[in-house]
């Protein structure tokens, strides 16, 4: 195990280097929407190219790479990123995607997932007031899985306070998920748009 100061240490230029390559690739958007596509694709280069960045608590919480397929396309259905997802949201999923494949002998099903869970959004106040709309939909943890209110799955202890977790991000090689080019989509700083019905 780490010394507390080493862990420090560590951490903080993790943190500097997570925040350089998001910076890059706020560049390269900032450049393409320019039309200078050539600083465009430099940008993008720079941000290190194959890795994905993973949140240790939503591997904590069972999440894994390659992504599954229907992890795909959960991604997919929501227009989201991992990090739009809250740790507990990430706990739900493992835990359907292990009820199905393990208990039930099949593979993860819209149809059950819909029926027993619901996707909600989590908003903040804008800065300014001037804005059309004052809230905004969080850029980590924008979203969050909870089970319906007349719904039946087996109970969960899911811890109170998850606070600090965005601190909680390491680089990863990014592993393709079965029959996909990349297993976690491209990382983009686009909020997520309020979810889709559920129903």
């Amino acid at each position: 195990m780490l010394n507390e100061k080493v862990a420090s240490l560590l951490n903080e230029q993790i943190n500097k280097e997570f925040y350089s390559a998001y910076l890059y690739l706020e560049f390269s958007a900032y450049f393409e929407d320019e039309g200078l596509d050539g600083f465009a694709n430099w940008y993008k280069v720079q941000a290190q190219e194959g890795e994905c960045v993973l949140l240790a608590t939503h591997v904590d919480r069972g999440f894994s790479l390659p992504p599954s397929v229907f992890f795909r396309g959960f991604l997919n259905f929501f227009g989201a990123q991992l990090h739009h997802f809250t740790p507990n949201s990430i706990a739900y999923l493992a835990a359907f995607v292990s009820m199905c494949e393990n208990f039930l002998g099949c593979r993860p099903h819209w149809g059950l997932f819909k029926h027993i869970f619901t996707c909600r959004s989590q908003t903040v106040k804008k800065a300014s007031p001037d804005d059309e709309r004052t809230k905004v939909i969080q850029m980590c943890g924008g979203l969050g899985i909870q089970m319906r209110s007349k719904s039946t799955f087996p109970a969960m202890t899911l811890p109170e306070s998850v606070r600090g977790w965005q601190s909680t991000w390491f680089y990863c090689q990014d592993i393709a998920t079965p029959g996909q080019s990349t297993g976690l989509p491209p990382f983009s700083f686009d909020r997520v748009q309020t979810p889709s019905s559920l129903k």
